[in-house]
């Protein structure tokens, strides 16, 4: 069993990846601890001195990973990079350990001026418009590849709300995106579980606030966010907050359901799994009847219907 807490002389530190309001994240290239897995690629994200993590909840968060079974931590680990240990500096807790964004998230667009640089696809690409992306070399989707991620991020909602996780700020700034793989959620040393304090302050991102609690976060804001994200990517607006703005992509069946998830009253919301469960039907293509040109005398057996999956 690998420690919960790891202290910096044990890592083998790399270059600078990034740098954010929290702090800078810098590549791990080795744990200098036994039993440590030498095959997972890892970060470190180190805090500013301002910001003072909770030492205790960041603990509860990797020691909540490890308590689930193989097959859950292995769920967890496809949709979220969840910390995988505290990192210490003279004792104190200082920053997380933390798996590095698999490269499907990522890709490199060339730039109006022939450059290239690798990216994270972060959600907000599915809601820019074509003009805006072409400018900055990313390929525009199509509704079907928008409709398929937002079920996927559906998904991964339910997963962690069932499993009592508030995500707290959920952005198109931190969640990731693939055309294979689905949606990966960022700043998972910043969520909390139900009842307990989160390891550092959950802000809101501007714009992304849900106006039934303007000073906390729990899973009825994550339920507003969800509904604003799927009214957002869908009407390819980052500002709206109007249900009909997408009435258009949203069809008569999904109309109702975006209302309620916008609604004043929390209590109105349906969970993350209604919508996940809307979405996956909605990304299924209604089957089409095939074109018959010669009907044999039908038997008995003939007359079983046909199903798929």
């Amino acid at each position: 069993m690998t420690p919960f807490a790891v202290d910096a002389a044990a890592l083998r530190q790399g270059p600078v990846l990034g740098r954010g309001g929290q702090g800078e994240v810098v590549e791990v290239l080795g744990v200098d601890l036994p039993g440590w897995p030498a095959t997972e690629h890892l970060v470190a994200k180190w805090y500013l001195p301002a910001v003072a993590p909770d030492p205790a909840a960041l603990t509860r968060l990797v020691s909540w990973r490890r308590s689930l079974d193989d097959r859950g931590r292995a769920a967890v680990d496809e949709v979220a990079c969840w910390p995988r240990a505290v990192l210490l500096r003279d004792g104190r807790a200082a920053g997380v350990l933390l798996p590095r964004v698999p490269a499907e998230y990522t890709f490199t667009p060339r730039s109006p001026s022939g450059g290239r640089v690798t990216v994270l696809r972060e959600l907000q690409h599915l809601i820019a418009g074509p003009a805006l992306l072409a400018r900055r070399g990313i390929p525009d989707t199509d509704p079907a590849t928008r409709v398929r991620v937002l079920a996927g991020l559906a998904s991964a909602v339910a997963f962690l709300h069932e499993r009592d996780v508030v995500l707290g700020d959920l952005s198109v700034k931190n969640v990731l995106w693939s055309p294979v793989r689905g949606v990966y959620l960022l700043d998972c040393d910043a969520l909390r579980l139900t009842g307990t304090n989160p390891p550092v302050r959950q802000p809101n991102s501007p714009g992304w606030d849900d106006p039934a609690f303007p000073g906390t976060q729990n899973q009825q804001s994550d339920r507003y966010k969800l509904a604003l994200t799927v009214l957002r990517v869908l009407a390819r607006d980052f500002h709206t907050r109007n249900p009909e703005s997408a009435a258009g992509a949203l069809g008569r069946e999904l109309l109702p359901i975006l209302r309620a998830g916008l609604h004043h009253d929390p209590a109105a919301r349906p969970a993350a799994r209604a919508w996940r469960d809307l979405l996956h039907r909605r990304e299924q293509p209604t089957p089409q009847p095939k074109e018959v040109t010669d009907v044999p005398k039908p038997t008995v057996n003939a007359l079983r219907g046909n199903r798929d999956g």
